[in-house]
Order: C-alpha cells, then sequence, then structure tokens
C-alpha cells in the first residue's frame, strides 16, 4: 500500500494512504484541535483501557496515548491502505500497550463482506456505502460536480466481520473499560448489537458518532439507554450542520458486578 508522511499543524508527522493527506489533516482539527471525542467530558484514569472501533490511521489512539501514557488500547481497523498508515504510526511514535485487529466488527460473525474504500476520504470508507447518498449530495451542492466525483472514487475489499464481544474476554482486554469509541460509518447498531449484555456491564463511557439521518441517531440512543447509559448528544463542530453529524456521548448509570 502506497502512504505518504504527512506534517501536521502542530508538526507531528504521520503516515497517510496517498490521496488521503487533505482528510487526514481534517480528523487531525477534529480530534486533536475541537477535542471532538473526549473535550472535558472525560479524564482517563491512569492505566485506562480504551476501545478504538473504526481507528483509521490512529489519531485518536495518538490523542489517547498523549492524554494518558498509560493507556492501553485494542484498536479495530479493517481497510487495508488505513491499516497499514495504522500500523505504520504506531510504530513511528512507538506507542507502547497498543493492539490492533484488522477485523471489521458487527452483529454477528461473517467470512467475506464487501466494504468501500474511498481513496481521498478513508476514513469514509464503509460496508454500506448507500448510506453516503446524503454526504455525497451536500459535498455535490458544496464544492461542486467535479470535487464530489474525485472525492467518491472508489475500490472494494472484501473483509471479515466479528462480534466486539468476541475480542473482550479477560485477561486479553482489562476487565473495566473505561472508553468504548465507535466511528464506523453506519454501522454503528451493527458494533453495538455485537456486545454480550455481561461487557456492556463492563463499559463506564461510550462515544458514538452517528449521522442523524434515517432514524440512526434515536435508535443508537435507544440501545444506549437499553443498557443502563445516560446520554448526551453534540453536534459536530468540523462539519456544516447540514451534515447532521452528531456524537453521542454515554454514561453507564448500572452498577458494576
Amino acid at each position: 500500500m502506497r502512504l505518504t508522511t504527512l506534517r501536521l499543524p502542530d508538526d507531528t508527522m504521520c503516515l497517510v494512504p496517498t490521496g488521503g493527506e487533505r482528510e487526514a489533516r481534517y480528523v487531525y482539527h477534529e480530534v486533536f484541535d475541537h477535542a471532538e471525542y473526549l473535550e472535558h467530558w472525560l479524564e482517563l484514569p491512569a492505566n485506562a483501557t480504551v476501545i478504538d472501533v473504526g481507528a483509521h490511521i490512529g489519531l485518536f489512539t495518538l490523542f489517547v496515548k498523549r492524554a494518558c501514557p498509560t493507556a492501553t488500547v485494542v484498536a479495530f481497523e479493517p481497510m487495508p491502505p488505513t491499516l497499514t498508515a495504522l500500523l505504520g504510526n504506531i510504530e513511528l511514535h512507538d506507542l507502547r500497550q497498543v493492539t490492533v485487529h484488522r477485523n471489521a466488527l458487527g452483529s454477528h460473525h461473517e467470512d467475506a463482506v464487501t466494504f468501500t474504500y474511498y481513496p481521498e476520504i478513508p476514513a469514509n470508507s464503509t460496508r454500506y456505502p448507500d448510506r453516503k447518498d446524503h454526504d455525497r449530495k451536500l459535498v455535490t451542492q458544496l464544492a461542486g460536480v467535479d470535487r464530489a466525483q474525485r472525492m467518491y472514487v472508489h475500490q472494494q475489499f472484501t473483509v471479515s466481520v466479528d462480534r466486539l464481544s468476541s475480542f473482550l474476554r479477560p485477561p486479553a482486554v482489562a476487565e473495566r473499560i473505561d472508553l468504548l469509541k465507535v466511528d464506523v460509518e453506519g454501522a454503528e447498531l451493527d458494533v453495538l448489537a455485537g456486545i454480550d449484555e455481561a461487557d456492556w456491564r463492563r463499559v463506564d463511557r461510550v462515544i458514538v458518532e452517528v449521522q442523524d439521518v434515517d432514524g440512526q441517531l434515536g435508535a443508537v440512543i435507544g440501545v444506549l439507554a437499553r443498557h443502563g447509559f445516560a446520554t448526551t448528544v453534540k453536534e459536530s463542530s468540523s462539519l456544516p450542520p447540514e451534515f447532521r453529524l452528531r456524537l453521542v456521548f454515554g454514561a453507564n448509570t448500572s452498577a458494576r458486578p
């Protein structure tokens, strides 16, 4: 896989799938400048365990390790070009206590599932390309037909899908999971459906990025509520409001066993 070395605004160097440089700068601003995922909502304890579902090139993992150097991160990234960059960035920054799984996650095991990969916007790669119609129409309106066509040029990869709970068994993952972050481009409900009830009780906080279209936001909030999480919703500040991108923050109100 071809990678480009990119210098980010704070002089951090990172590896990016060639073609995805512009998007990587956007993700950097989302994670580091806007602090979209953590803000002041969560201070990670020493030796925290963080599950990063949809790890992309590893900027959120890097953010977590800078905020909490003793944290353990379990990251999932199924797209081969992005996975190559993620592994390269972990090595480049000498990140310890980071485990990477190349599996996609869903409600049940599947041997071979086709995913759509966008070389210019790899963080938007998805199992459900039809769910990108809303974004594509907006990009066409805001940036023009030619730009939209370039952004949504795609290729396909076949990957295996497994349930998240199959990776969470102690001692591979600590009994307490301090943060579960899910950013999976339309497959949020699939990922959440792959968590056993016993594992929900182990999770302290959840952050889910979801688009408020076709009832997806309400469905995610409903799943979290059924598992004992009090939720708050924030509109993403990193995209125009027309994109309807939301961050759902969930705090576990259930007593731990």
